[in-house]
């Protein structure tokens, strides 16, 4: 058996389509009509990816499996190990899971002695990926090689809340959100990042910041009616932006932004902020509230005093190598 670290815009395409195609079959995913079609689709994929690697493991110039890494601002990314897209890629007669543990610990092997250059790896999990029966044992298999758990989902049943906070604040004004104060309270969205000391925040270019702030306020999601800026001295000091959505079928709000200013943190703001968006959300006869945080902060220790708990949703790992 080997395994190889390869460059995406080096390989054969036409062995790997193949590859593709007979697993596929052997797991049933007609959806896929031909190899032509998956080798259309990783021409395309490997014009724009072309500094994107592939991790090949081989027996008798065979592929058994391969794990595709792509990177995307400066760090390598694995998606939803054991699959390219929607393609599985390791072979349906092995082992799923055991042969997914061995392809990313033989991984972590040939970059620490031949890429040293590539300090940490981030894996993302999707939900529905989760729920794979050949991939439902991905937490533990992810952990054991090393990988920690840094970003996920958590969720708060409102069907039996009741407010823990502080009635009132001196001074505080709340006011629904809405587009005409896009650009007012993009200065408390910004200073409350930077504030947070957020790698990637303080690594993106003014733009995509911005591009960011206008993602997180997308019109089509927005709950209007439980969104809500609050302010101090007829400054906007924090603001909580609730989305109407769901990753099941069921109904469901989820907090898509949170802010207070750095100026104005500790002062029990955020807890009234988030108390006072949940009361419209609960008026609305929604029965959750969801959110994503990165695990190893102090957000996540706010929310989960809140009565957050962990909930099933995309989940991120970092290994350090």
């Amino acid at each position: 058996m080997t395994f190889k670290l390869t460059k995406f815009s080096e390989i054969n395409l036409v062995s790997l389509s193949s590859f593709i195609w007979e697993n596929c079959l052997a797991f049933n995913r007609t959806e896929f009509t031909s190899s032509e079609l998956i080798l259309s689709k990783l021409l395309d994929h490997q014009s724009s990816h072309d500094a994107s690697l592939l991790f090949s493991w081989k027996e008798n110039n065979e592929f058994l499996g391969v794990l595709y890494l792509y990177l995307e601002n400066s760090q390598y990314n694995i998606m939803n190990p054991g699959f390219f897209g929607q393609y599985p890629i390791i072979r349906k007669d092995l082992d799923y899971s055991l042969s997914l543990s061995n392809i990313i610990i033989n991984l972590i092997q040939v970059l620490q002695e031949m890429h040293p250059e590539i300090t940490s790896l981030k894996f993302e999990l999707s939900p529905e990926h989760k729920k794979m029966p050949e991939t439902s044992s991905i937490d533990e298999i992810m952990n054991d090689a090393g990988f920690n758990c840094v970003y996920s989902k958590l969720s708060l049943d409102l069907t039996n809340y009741t407010s823990n906070t502080i009635n009132s604040i001196s001074g505080l004004k709340f006011e629904n959100y809405s587009p005409n104060l896009q650009k007012e309270f993009f200065h408390c969205y910004y200073e409350s990042f930077m504030d947070a000391d957020l790698a990637f925040f303080k690594n993106m270019s003014d733009e995509e910041r911005n591009e960011m702030y206008l993602e997180l306020l997308t019109p089509e999601y927005m709950n209007y009616a439980a969104s809500f800026i609050v302010r101090k001295e007829k400054l906007i000091v924090g603001g909580a932006i609730i989305w109407n959505y769901s990753e099941s079928s069921e109904k469901n709000a989820h907090l898509n932004l949170m802010c207070v200013h750095p100026h104005h943190q500790h002062q029990g703001i955020g807890q009234v902020l988030l108390d006072h968006a949940i009361q419209h959300i609960k008026h609305q006869k929604i029965p959750s509230l969801s959110l994503y945080t990165e695990n190893d902060r102090s957000p996540y220790k706010f929310y989960t005093q809140f009565g957050f708990l962990p909930a099933n949703g995309w989940k991120t790992f970092i290994l350090n190598i």
